[in-house]
């Protein structure tokens, strides 16, 4: 079932958005092929203005002087089929109908090694509700990689207009709604960027000055998706910056409105004609792989077991993760052995929980803890289901003696909602308040199966 806005075009070049009927809503069943509810709410006086936007319409700024960037041998990045490298930057390029543009195995060249920095680097999903409340408008809050496919609205780009220098572009091959392959030339966009001044300095007793200019890379596509176009810029600095961009362009979502009223839940942008305000958020899931897996942890740090038996000649095993939680203790045993010995078990590493669709690593909640001054690592999450059967999440931690638990509550509130993309109830209690337990630690406790 989808619902369908109306809206007047009498010309080819006229731009529909301008001219809404407003209050006309049609529900439409797409399997039975049928009209099934039509909403008219009354009659508004559609806008008299066109809105045409093409050139001989808006007209063309005439007092710019052209620009004309060029590098004669050639930039400084180079692409071997879909990996790229540029300066100490190393990473490979995916694109998808849902996503769209991916980076993976994102990594900087320290000496002989390449640092890991992140595995993988996309959008997970956006979503566009929209504030007005009238029965033609109420409902929409699309979800554009979802429902629509921020890959499948890529767009060709254009030297000169989309991207402006020495530029390499990637083709991409996706899909139609009959599942036929669909080629998309110059889909990606690669090249550099003059950013500026990077580092200068005056010596004022030798009277000798010094200037590093500052260079980006830049991989970018662009979508349309109805009425906006969204640009997705990863920007790589030569200090080791990351960057990552949404540039929001486009035409607004407009409605039409009464001559005099004033809306409540949006701005008038014309005569008679008003913009919703879209309330985009984007999701953008840590892909984070800083050095990578795998590195030991400090003597008495807590960590994954990982085992290594090449003395097993039925079933050997070489750095075996068992996804346990350990600490390796360095300190003699009163027994009288010699030998480092393993904690009791910590937790898992692959207690998994899915909340509101959003994956919850308990590990990650715990890192994020940790990383806020004033936070312990004994924690607990709590899962429930409330009477409107909505997931709840709430986070149990100690904290420091001596520590403001309510500006810590909102600080780890924030990081959490920053790092994974979910509001939680996070109650900080001072310490030793929860249980401890003399094995496997507790960490995680779901109520939901039991609640319903």
């Amino acid at each position: 079932m989808v619902s369908s806005l109306s809206y007047l075009r009498e010309h080819p070049e006229d731009n529909p958005y301008a001219r809404p009927i407003e209050g006309v809503l049609a529900y439409v069943d797409l399997v039975a092929a049928r009209v099934t509810k039509v909403v008219d709410t009354g009659v508004v006086p559609i806008p008299k203005d066109p809105g045409r936007y093409d050139s001989p319409a808006a007209g063309m700024r005439t007092d710019l002087k052209p620009i004309a960037i060029t590098q004669p041998e050639g930039p400084s990045f180079t692409v071997d089929g879909w990996e790229l490298r540029w300066q100490r930057w190393r990473m490979r390029i995916s694109f998808n109908a849902r996503e769209g543009l991916v980076l993976h195995t994102i990594g900087y060249e320290d000496g002989e090694r390449v640092r890991p920095i992140l595995y993988r680097a996309g959008l997970s999903e956006m979503v566009v509700p929209y504030g007005d409340v009238s029965p033609a408008h109420f409902y929409q809050g699309a979800f554009d990689a979802g429902d629509y496919g921020v890959g499948k609205g890529v767009n060709a780009l254009e030297l000169g207009c989309d991207c402006l220098g020495e530029i390499r572009y990637l083709d991409v091959t996706l899909f139609d709604d009959s599942g036929e392959p669909v080629h998309m030339p110059k889909a990606i966009c690669i090249h550099e960027e003059d950013f500026g001044i990077l580092w200068k300095h005056f010596d004022f007793p030798q009277g000798g000055r010094q200037t590093r200019r500052s260079r980006r890379l830049v991989v970018s596509s662009i979508s349309t998706l109805l009425n906006y176009e969204y640009g997705f810029f990863w920007y790589f600095y030569l200090d080791g910056t990351i960057e990552f961009q949404v540039k929001l362009t486009g035409i607004v979502q407009t409605a039409a409105v009464e001559p005099g009223r004033e809306p409540r839940h949006a701005e008038l942008v014309g005569p008679g004609l008003w913009a919703l305000p879209p309330q985009p958020p984007f999701h953008r899931p840590p892909g984070r792989a800083v050095d990578g897996p795998g590195h030991p942890v400090p003597p008495g740090g807590e960590g994954g077991l990982v085992r290594t038996g090449p003395t097993r000649r039925a079933s050997p095993s070489v750095r075996y993760r068992t996804r346990d939680r350990v600490v390796l203790v360095e300190e003699p045993c009163a027994c009288g052995s010699p030998f480092r010995r393993i904690s009791k078990l910590r937790g898992r590493t692959d207690d998994m929980l899915i909340v509101r669709g959003v994956n919850v690593f308990p590990s990650m909640v715990e890192e994020i803890l940790l990383s806020i001054a004033g936070l312990t690592g004994n924690y607990q999450i709590v899962v429930d289901r409330t009477q409107k059967h909505h997931d709840a999440m709430q986070v149990l931690v100690e904290a420091e003696p001596e520590t403001n638990k309510e500006a810590l509550s909102i600080a780890a509130q924030e990081r959490i909602k920053e790092m994974i993309g979910l509001t939680v109830e996070v109650t900080v209690l001072a310490g030793g308040v929860l249980p401890r337990s003399e094995g496997k630690a507790k960490r995680v406790i779901d109520r939901r199966e039991l609640n319903g």
